[in-house]
């Protein structure tokens, strides 16, 4: 894989096995997913419940065993994870978005924000690795769950990585991916980038959260009104991977040439 043709959504229903439900959910789209940008959810590898308290599966081993699934499938994964590190305080970790591909993994952000449930170490400085960065023809970010609300306590944040990711040149199409977990009463206003997409991936999506505000593609245009592509509907397998094609960009600016798309 040269280019990224598509992006998507790892939707799961259930939290234990996680590998291998993945993997079976990847065969069932092995005919539409090469050339993919995959979005899998928050804590993907814990094998528990995120807010149960319970001990939680970390070993970084995980990464390895996704690079092995890119390769087969001819896709890339950003992937949220909480493994064991060397930066580990006592018991915890800190919760990781991570760039899988075929050729390595490489990471992408720390979460900064407390959500009083996940069991993380929250990251207070440095939380941006290589974040914002180009990557084959797209601009990729990442922020976790809370992380990407569009709330004052994540402006600064937000406004640096904007300006990083807007700078990047030869790219045609920008990428803010949030891998997280949300029950939700209330809809959270997440931040977007003009002329860009927002993938949400969200593991609450499930039949025992029906406020959830689900997993989607969003394609955010030049004034900054976000337009939903891509989003779980009646009929969807609770557990799925869902694509959008990034030739069908919708809403395009009349009258206006943009070098992103190009």
């Amino acid at each position: 894989m040269t280019k990224i043709t598509k992006v998507g959504f790892y939707n799961p229903q259930n939290f234990d096995a996680p590998l291998e439900t993945l993997t079976a959910a990847l065969e069932k789209v092995r005919n539409q997913s090469s050339g993919s940008l995959l979005v899998l959810p928050e804590a993907f590898n814990i094998e528990t419940g995120y807010s149960c308290q319970k001990p939680i599966q970390k070993d970084p081993r995980i990464l390895n065993d996704l690079q092995k699934l890119c390769a087969e499938h001819d896709l890339s994964i950003v992937v949220g994870l909480i493994v064991t590190g060397p930066t580990d305080r006592g018991t915890h970790s800190y919760n990781s978005a991570y760039l899988v591909d075929a050729d390595g993994a490489g990471l992408l952000c720390h979460k900064m924000n407390c959500d009083s449930q996940g069991p993380y170490m929250t990251c207070l400085d440095g939380c941006d690795g290589h974040n914002a960065t180009a990557y084959r023809n797209i601009a990729i970010c990442s922020v976790i769950c809370m992380d990407g609300y569009d709330a004052a306590y994540n402006r600064d944040r937000h406004q640096r990585l904007e300006k990083k990711i807007v700078g990047l040149a030869n790219i045609q199409h920008r990428i803010v991916c949030v891998p997280a977990y949300i029950e939700a009463t209330t809809q959270p206003r997440f931040w977007g980038i003009n002329n860009s997409y927002r993938i949400v991936a969200n593991s609450a999506s499930r039949t025992e959260f029906p406020k959830s505000p689900g997993s989607f593609i969003e394609w955010i245009n030049e004034s900054g009104k976000a337009s939903r592509v891509v989003e779980l509907v009646d009929g969807d397998d609770p557990t799925c991977i869902k694509l959008h094609n990034l030739s069908a960009l919708p809403n395009p600016p009349s009258g206006q040439h943009d070098a992103v798309r190009d």
